[in-house]
């Protein structure tokens, strides 16, 4: 009996932190969406301002949320299409695809079209970082708390 008891509690304690865990990647990708958006805000900025070609943007942008997910890195080096299609960020589809379609058409036409798209962009971005928010806020106990109620249930069946 003893052991159905340390097991039971192990087990319990394992499932409350794959709840926080999993409630902590769900918010990491939000925060990179987040940084995104500033990458394509600072894009912008320095097209309208400076008329800087948009490698030597590229080269410039630092972030400390795209640097641990080795996104800047690629980015500088191959260019912002391929640092979305290595794979390496854990964002919504729908903010994938938009940025996608961005990389894709980026530095191909005159100044007030690219600022243009950039806002364009970054305002789907932001609806899809509000909807992301709001899914989040409203799922952050499920995912803290439904793991470690399973658990007991199935200890409480065990038992």
């Amino acid at each position: 009996m003893i052991y159905r008891l340390v097991g039971g509690g192990i087990l319990l304690l394992w499932s409350a932190a794959a709840g926080r865990l999993f409630t902590e990647r769900q918010s990491a990708g939000y925060r990179v969406l987040d940084e995104l958006i500033r990458l394509l805000e600072y894009i912008k900025r320095n097209i309208a301002t400076f008329r800087t070609p948009i490698q030597s943007i590229l080269q410039t942008y630092s972030s400390d949320i795209l640097d641990d997910c080795g996104f800047t890195e690629i980015m500088r080096s191959r260019g912002l299409e391929a640092a979305l299609d290595c794979g390496t960020l854990d964002i919504p589809r729908e903010g994938k695809r938009l940025l996608q379609e961005f990389s894709e058409r980026l530095g191909s036409d005159y100044t007030e079209n690219e600022i243009k798209r950039c806002d364009y962009y970054i305002d789907l971005l932001r609806e899809v970082s509000s909807r992301e928010k709001e899914r989040l806020s409203k799922n952050e106990r499920l995912y803290k708390y439904l793991p470690p109620l399973a658990v007991l249930s199935l200890i409480i069946v065990i038992l």
